[in-house]
This record gives structure tokens, sequence and C-alpha cells, in this order.
């Protein structure tokens, strides 16, 4: 059985859904210490003059876990997310489709911490991807591990003996202690496809949002063409 293991991150780029996809069951490291200028509060979408970020502002302090990072609500950003997702994307074939949610998450509801809105959002792109993927939290496994240990505790806690990695994983793991374990370690080599977008343009390696609003339905196909 394959488990994969990633971080919850904000609206996350394609290679994230498919790691999803190609693992039997997925764990969201969702009590991590959180990185600055990582993907966990910021991603792209597209707009008329290339690629731009969309960020969430958080009171960051050094040496905070995830599950502690609060948004700073002094700054009006969730009126700013909307505004460029919707004058970037109401023409886009399924835009409609996910207005609603858009709207709840960006106009009807208030985020404390990042956590909430980054679990939230991948509940709904889950659902909206049909991804069936059985997801654990790493938070209710109760390990205690850090780095290559804490992976493999990962995996024999959830019974799996294949680990997806992401690329990079072989540059900073411990593959000696997989071997000693048996745990079988397969890299991820994701490059994003090529897809339609608005204009004739492409711009590659965004949010999943551009796909999703181009392509609806037809995204989880998309993402596992990887051509």
């Amino acid at each position: 059985m394959i488990v994969s293991i990633h971080q919850p991150y904000y609206f996350p780029w394609l290679g994230y859904f498919e790691k999803v996809l190609k693992a039997d069951i997925f764990v969201i490291l969702d009590d991590v210490q959180y990185e600055k200028n990582n993907f966990y509060n910021r991603n792209r979408v597209k707009t008329a003059n290339g690629a731009t970020w969309i960020t969430v502002p958080v009171m960051y302090k050094s040496k905070i876990n995830l599950m502690d990072i609060t948004i700073d609500e002094k700054q009006k950003w969730q009126k700013k997310h909307f505004d460029t997702i919707f004058f970037n994307y109401k023409k886009a074939p399924f835009f409609k489709e996910h207005e609603e949610f858009l709207e709840n998450i960006f106009k009807n509801m208030q985020w404390e911490k990042l956590i909430d809105i980054n679990l939230y959002t991948l509940k709904y792109l889950f659902n909206a991807l049909e991804i069936r993927t059985p997801i654990k939290y790493a938070s209710k496994l109760n390990i205690n591990s850090t780095a290559t240990q804490r992976l493999i505790d990962i995996t024999k806690a959830v019974g799996a003996d294949t680990y997806l990695s992401g690329s990079s994983g072989k540059n900073y793991m411990d593959l000696d202690l997989f071997n000693n374990e048996d745990i079988k370690i397969l890299y991820q080599d994701y490059k994003s496809p090529k897809y339609t977008q608005l204009d004739d343009t492409f711009e590659s390696n965004l949010s999943i949002l551009d796909l999703l609003l181009n392509h609806g339905a037809k995204s989880k196909e998309i993402i596992l063409s990887n051509k």
C-alpha cells in the first residue's frame, strides 16, 4: 500500500493532487513547523499580465507550529483574493460552478487560523476533483519523531509499505532508515501538463484554481495526463 504525505497548502498546484491520486492513503501533515515563503499561505493565479500571487497575510513568528499560525485580519485579504479571482476568471467556462464556494470562503466566512481555511478548501477541492483517496491527519496519529523517522513512523502507522516522496526527497531523507524498515520509496516526477487557459499564453505551475475553473470535471483527467 502506498502512502503520500504532504503539508496542507493554500490552493496547491496540480502536482499536489497527482500525489494524492497516486497513493492508496494520503496523510495531511498538519502539525509541522510553519515555513515562511513556502506555499502554506500563497499560490499563483493567472491574470492578463501573467501569473500573480495571492497571499494570505499571517502573524508569523519563528519556530511556530502551522496549527498555531493566525491570519492578520487587519488586512483586507479576502476581498483582494476574491476580486483577483473574479476579474480574471469570471469568463472561465466553469467559474459559475464554483462561484458560490469562492463567495463563501472570501465573503461569508471569517478565518482566524491559516490551517482552517487550508483544510476547508482542500476538502472542497478533493470533492470537486472526485478524489476518493482516504485521508488521515498527522496530528491524530500521536507520532513524536522528527525528520525521516517521522515519515517512516507515519507510513507504518497507516499500514503502508511504500512511501511516495516528492522528487527532492532523496536530497534530505535518510534512505538507509527506510531500507532498515523494508519500506519502499517511490519518487514523484511530475511535470504540469499543458491545458487550455483563457488566452493563448500558457502559464504553468499555477494554483489548481486555474485548471478547475477552466476545465471543471475534466481537471482530474488532465492532472493525471502528466505530459
